[in-house]
């Protein structure tokens, strides 16, 4: 058990701490645990546009309108809503019940679980129904 061992160990972990310093492993965690939530958010985010572009475009081909959108605008509504999901995402602080919400989700649980499946599916209709009552 010598220098050599203790390269392996450091290798093949995962997160290393070069201080003695309890703090800097404590806000790995959190900022670990925060990259859960915000990666949920995204998710979240990404299918309700897409669920509501899909709605009024379906809509809009049953009721024999024209098209609301070219592909040029398709692509610049997919451009923003990358855009500004990424940067939800990154530039996210962490909360302060983020600790505690964490202990709630399981290793086994679904990335979009059945509660942001209804907050996805109710805000794709409203924003649908906004949408083609101004158009």
């Amino acid at each position: 058990m010598g220098a050599d061992s203790s390269f392996s160990a450091i290798d093949a972990s995962n997160l290393v701490l070069r201080e003695g310093k309890m703090e800097i492993l404590m806000n790995a965690i959190l900022y670990g645990r925060n990259m859960i939530v915000n990666v949920r958010k995204f998710i979240e985010f990404e299918l309700t546009i897409n669920m509501s572009i899909m709605l009024i475009i379906i809509i809009t081909s049953i009721l024999n309108k024209e098209p609301p959108f070219s592909y040029f605008q398709l692509m610049i509504i997919n451009l923003l809503m990358d855009t500004f999901s990424a940067y939800m995402l990154t530039y996210q602080n962490p909360r302060e019940g983020v600790n505690k919400l964490i202990f709630e989700i399981n290793k086994d649980d679904p990335i979009v679980s059945s509660i942001m499946w209804i907050k996805i599916v109710l805000h794709s209709i409203l924003i649908s129904g906004i949408s083609l009552f101004i158009f």
